[in-house]
C-alpha cells in the first residue's frame, strides 16, 4: 500500500484555484475582445447559465455591459475556480 509521504493543506488549492481563476478570466476577457470585439460577450454567456435575463438577449446584444450579469458571472468563476482547485489540491499528494 502506497501512502503519500507530504500533505498539503487545503489552503494550497484554494491559492492555485484563485490563481488560475485570475489567469482564466484574463484569457476569457482576451478571447472575447479578439473573438467578438467586446469583453462583455463571455461574462454575459457565463452569466446566461443561471440567468434567465441574460437568456433573452440577442447575439448582437450579448457585446453590451450586463446589468447584473456581471456579479453573477464573478461569483460563478470564482467559485468554480476554487473548487476545481479543492479538487486538485484533494487528488495530488
Amino acid at each position: 500500500m502506497w501512502l503519500p509521504l507530504k500533505t498539503y493543506p487545503i489552503s494550497a488549492g484554494v491559492k492555485g484555484g484563485r490563481r488560475r481563476g485570475r489567469s482564466d478570466g484574463r484569457d476569457g476577457l482576451r478571447f472575447g475582445s479578439v473573438q467578438t470585439g467586446s469583453i462583455w460577450y463571455p461574462i454575459n454567456l457565463l452569466a446566461a447559465t443561471v440567468y434567465a435575463q441574460s437568456l433573452k438577449l440577442g447575439p448582437a446584444q450579448l457585446k453590451f455591459v450586463p446589468s447584473g450579469s456581471f456579479a453573477i458571472a464573478l461569483v460563478l468563476h470564482g467559485v468554480g475556480s476554487i473548487f476545481v482547485g479543492l479538487l486538485y489540491g484533494a487528488m495530488l499528494p
